[in-house]
This record gives C-alpha cells, structure tokens and sequence, in this order.
C-alpha cells in the first residue's frame, strides 16, 4: 500500500489522439487564447470514428451488424454530431429540438429514433419526417396515432414499444419510463386498428451495466417480440438501449488508493484529502465498519467494450442457446443506443487559472469556471486536469496539490471536493485542461449563472504534420480531406 498521507492521484485515460493534442500544447493555447473569456470546449471528430468501429467490431464477430444509434443527449456538439452522420451511423434523439439539431448535421428522417417525453409538437416532427419513433407509453401511443391520422394517414409510420422490465421474470428495474408486460395487449389492440402503423420492434434502455442482467434484458426482448409475431405483427429491431462501458481512469491502483485515504480518514481521523471532509457516500457505523464502499468502488469499476459486449451476446435463452444465434438466424436486426461510449476521449476541457492562493495552510485555485459548466453527477468523480503553463518555470517541476475552486459569488462553487494533483502550481493565465469531457460533463448542464458567459467550442483536427483548429460551423467531415493544404 501507498503512503496514504499523501494526496490520492486519479489520472485520466487519454487517447493517442489527446496526447498529440496535448503534446502540441502551444499550438492549442494560441488557438484558445483568441475566443471570447469563458472556458473552452475542444472536440476532437476524428475520435468518432474510431468509437463507433469498436463499438460494432464485438458484435460483427457473432455475425450481427449493429445498428448504432448514437444518442444526442449527452452532448451539444454540432461537430460531433456531423461527423457522426458523415460516419453512417444513425441518431437517437430525446427532445424536439435535438431532432431539429439532427437534420440541420444531414441526418434524414428514416436514420433518426425519436425517444424521450414527448409532447405533440416533437410528435408531429417525428412523423413529418418519418422517423422511428420510440413509444414511451398507451397514452403516447394515442396520441401518436391522433396526430398521424391527421399528417400523414396514407404512410406507414414505424414505432417501437418501449418496455418497463419492472415486472419482468427475472426481477427488472424499476423505472418511470415504458409499458408495463400487463399493458402491452392494450396497445397491441389499438395498433390493430391502425394499418399504417407498423410494429418495428421493442426497445428497452435499463442503463444497467451488468452484463448479465443485459442479457436478461436481451431475453426479455426477444420473448416479446416471439409473442408479438403469435398475434400477426412482423417487429424485426430489438433495442437494448446504451450504458456501454469505458475506462475513464489510467489506473485501478490509483482508484483503490482514493477510496483507501477516504477510509482512513473515517476509521482513524487521518488528515483528509476531501473538501470539508466530503466522504463521498461512506459511513462509519458504531461498531467502526465502513459503509458504502462497493457503492463507491462502482463509480471506478469497468471493463472493455468488447468482453461486455460479448457477455451480453452469449447469455441463453431456456433452451440453451445463445441469444447472438438466434437474433443472427432469424434476421432480427439489433439496435444500440451508445451514449458515453461513442463520445469517449471526443473532447477536452480547458479553464483559464485566475489565481492561486493560501486559505489556512491548504492551496485553493480559482479557475474561470464554475460548477455550473460541468454536469453534476460526473463532476464528483472526474479525474486531475493537467496543467498547461503559459511557460514553464523550474518551480514547477514537483507535483502539487490543490483545491479546485470557481468563480461563482458562491461558497459552493467547489469544482472537484478533493484535492487534486498537478505537475507544477499553477499560475494566473495557465490553462487547467480536463480529460475526456465531450459526454454529458461539457454541456449537459451549462448554464450562465452570474452571467458568465457559457463554454465555447473549437473543434481540433489532427492532420499529417500539425493540429488545425475551426469552428464548429465551419467544420465539414466531407471536407476534411482538404484541411491543412
């Protein structure tokens, strides 16, 4: 075990592309440095296309072409979502104004599933452009079908039926959203009754991230769909939905070692790493246990893509066979709902340092940020940001400890509640640079409080000699072949 007096490091995953990125430190600064204040998102396209290859890859190798359904939500990136497009995937949107965002990047009508709340006006869209459209509920169902007699009567329109696996055999999650295995004759009935409406499939997206209990799921799916085909419908989707994993931190050691200084904070008193004390979830009960740990372990736990995808693929159904054969056999198609996974290491970003200063013997640094930029149930857990100095200076060659602080008129505007570790102090006008940010923690919840301004974005492109850095409206993935010539 490590010397636990000292501050627990969380270094960042980084891709190649971000260490290239990072290695050309003086060519990202002078890129940022000419945007208006406020931190600054970068978005890194290529990366795209390189997720979206390992996520199909596990499923290609039992035989099964996936169709991937990237998922607006956790981003706000035009440029992320254009090169989606540009890559062929499909696009699951959760709101109106994500499907407009969506045909605005070049995705039409028939590679777009519309999920989510719903009301009339993200209805009527949906069916203007014929997309698939992903039902929530009986009373949605209704509408859906009022709304359509009235837009479109003549065309077949292609729905999934969202499924509530809360009373599952097998013990599913309960949750607000989908129809219940009691309600499903009741909208069976009204499809019936409705010609141009064809049944495409069953969706289900649990966020689970146990594989086994996705390969319940996956069962689950297919029983229904074996049911609806008794009562004369023909589905053919099965979608199970996102919660793919991805390793966010470079090293387990570092993880178990965080979670070891929090417990000896609690079990001995031991000096703590943590903003006023903040455990984290643990608890210390009478008889000295400490609750909470496996809870906490859960946050840094995961595995690769490829051994969950595969897990999932080779659960069996009651006659003993793998659920990759028959969706392979019969000509079912599976449908993703990647979220987090298809944005890993898509993104950074970099907040200005305003100052750093002493508070009672501990170092606090304000950067030109706050809380608000970052979405709040990542922004506990994330990794250290890593310095980047204006220039370096030989007092910045130890590691350094700080407190991450922002610019809120707010005593609650505590970015990480711990201590992070740097290589160096930093300094006003350094640049602290988080990792891996282009899901949900960009721009899920940015907001401008105080009136600060909100994040900007510059998209990098990695080309055969340099970095070339745009607009977000300027990048083109059909044009990329052009750029740096």
């Amino acid at each position: 075990m490590e010397n636990l007096q000292s501050p627990p490091k969380l270094t960042a995953k980084k891709s190649n592309l971000i260490k290239s990125l990072l290695e050309n430190k003086k060519a990202l600064l002078k890129a940022v440095q000419v945007l208006p204040e406020g931190h600054v998102h970068v978005v890194l396209p290529q990366q795209i296309t390189k997720n979206i290859h390992k996520i199909a890859d596990p499923f290609k190798n039992h035989g099964i072409s996936p169709e991937i359904y990237i998922s607006h939500k956790p981003t706000k990136s035009k440029a992320l979502i254009k090169q989606a497009c540009a890559d062929n995937t499909k696009i699951d949107v959760s709101s109106k104004n994500e499907l407009i965002s969506a045909l605005n990047a070049g995705f039409c009508g028939s590679r777009i599933c519309c999920t989510g709340s719903k009301n009339d006006e993200y209805i009527a869209l949906s069916l203007q452009h014929g997309c698939l459209h992903s039902l929530d509920s009986i009373e949605e169902l209704k509408r859906y079908i009022e709304l359509k007699n009235v837009i479109n009567p003549q065309l077949t329109s292609n729905i999934l039926l969202r499924i509530n696996s809360a009373d599952a055999p097998y013990g599913g999650k309960k949750s607000r959203f989908g129809i219940l295995e009691n309600q499903l004759n009741e909208c069976f009935q009204l499809l019936n009754k409705t010609p141009h409406i064809h049944l495409e499939g069953f969706h289900m997206h649990s966020g689970e991230s146990n594989a086994d209990l996705r390969g319940d799921e996956l069962n689950y799916l297919l029983y229904h769909l074996q049911n609806a085909y008794k009562l004369g419908f023909k589905p053919k989707t099965i979608d199970i939905g996102g919660a793919l994993p991805r390793i966010q931190y470079e090293s387990a050691k570092e993880c178990e070692y965080f979670i070891q200084s929090l417990i000896k904070h609690l079990t001995t008193g031991s000096a703590s790493h943590t903003w006023r004390n903040y455990t984290y979830g643990l608890s210390l009960t009478l008889n000295g246990s400490v609750l909470g740990q496996e809870a906490l372990r859960s946050h840094f736990r995961s595995q690769e893509i490829e051994a969950f995808s595969n897990a999932i693929l080779k659960t069996k159904n009651e006659e003993k066979r793998a659920v990759s054969d028959i969706i392979r056999e019969c000509g079912f198609k599976l449908a993703l709902e990647p979220g987090a996974a298809t944005y890993d290491q898509c993104g950074v970003m970099l907040l200005k340092v305003i100052e750093t200063r002493k508070i009672n013997n501990e170092y606090v640094t304000v950067l030109d940020g706050n809380v608000f930029n970052f979405s709040f149930h990542i922004m506990e857990y994330m990794s250290d940001p890593i310095l980047l100095e204006q220039e370096k200076t030989h007092e910045n060659e130890d590691s350094f400890s700080t407190y991450l602080v922002g610019n809120l008129c707010a005593d609650f505007d505590v970015l990480v509640k711990r201590k992070v570790v740097l290589k160096g102090k930093p300094k006003a006008g350094d640049y602290l640079c988080f990792v891996n940010t282009a899901s949900y923690t960009a721009d899920f919840h940015d907001a401008p409080v105080h009136q600060h301004p909100m994040g900007q974005k510059l998209v990098a492109i990695q080309t055969e000699n340099t970095w070339e850095f745009m607009s977000e409206d300027r990048f083109n993935p059909y044009l990329m072949n052009k750029v740096g010539k």
